[in-house]
């Protein structure tokens, strides 16, 4: 079983995601992930979403190519994407009450 497929076994799909600032302006991406119903979370879970989402930022992005691929490890950690995982039908992120909102503002 490849990541996509472990990924999928756990979670429904539905993500959005959010940029927040730190008091010295840094940014941060938070990743919000909707989990199947009646999940155990699996401990390696969060990690395997932010290898798939570090995956494709750096295939897509230029810019957080060039800023990820020339920073050093301490850089790296600072700029990886943060993942939070949430029960099906969490009210702030997944209400489903209309259409999915990507992302937080």
């Amino acid at each position: 079983m490849g990541w996509q497929e472990k990924i999928e076994k756990y979670t429904t799909g539905k993500f959005s995601i959010e940029t927040v600032y730190s008091k010295n302006k840094d940014q941060t991406l938070i990743v919000h992930v909707e989990m199947k119903k009646n999940i155990k979370i699996p401990s390696f879970l969060k990690g395997l979403i932010q290898k798939s989402v570090l995956s494709v930022l750096l295939k897509n992005s230029t810019e957080y190519n060039y800023l990820y691929t020339g920073g050093s490890k301490l850089y790296k950690k600072r700029i990886l994407p943060q993942i939070k995982l949430y029960p099906h039908g969490h009210k702030k992120h997944f209400n489903n009450d209309g259409k999915q909102r990507w992302i937080k503002k």
